[in-house]
């Protein structure tokens, strides 16, 4: 099935990340080397995940959440391609967020985050 992002949710401590517009999430594997002579082509082994993401949207100056977890501290994240909906991927997070304002447009906050931990990647995690 596939899915219009509209009702795609991002989650930071169990509380829904208000006013963002967009998430990204990234899953990138480092890769060793291992071809031989012989070989007829490169060969890699697959090493550890490196799990990140990236959020953009409005300023929540009443509770945003992405703004207010910025204090270098572990945050619970979890991933929703539909609001109420099965969760895709979750875990353990670092947030760093930008506040950007202009005098031609709204307040924006955006950001990325890192893996903290562990993390469980699926279609009904």
């Amino acid at each position: 099935m596939k899915l219009h992002g509209k009702n795609a949710a991002i989650h930071f401590n169990g509380v829904k990340v208000t006013v963002k517009s967009a998430w990204a999430i990234t899953v990138q594997h480092e890769y060793a080397d291992i071809t031989t002579f012989r070989d007829l082509n490169k060969h890699y082994a697959v090493g550890l995940a490196d799990i990140a993401g990236t959020f953009d949207g409005f300023l929540d100056v009443g509770a945003d959440a992405a703004w207010s977890s910025t204090d270098g501290s572990v945050v619970a994240v979890a991933i929703y391609p539909t609001e109420g909906g099965a969760c895709i991927a979750k875990g353990d997070a670092y947030i760093d967020a930008q506040v950007t304002a202009a005098v031609t447009d709204a307040i924006k906050c955006s950001g990325s985050w890192k893996a903290a931990g562990d993390w469980v990647i699926g279609n009904s995690v």
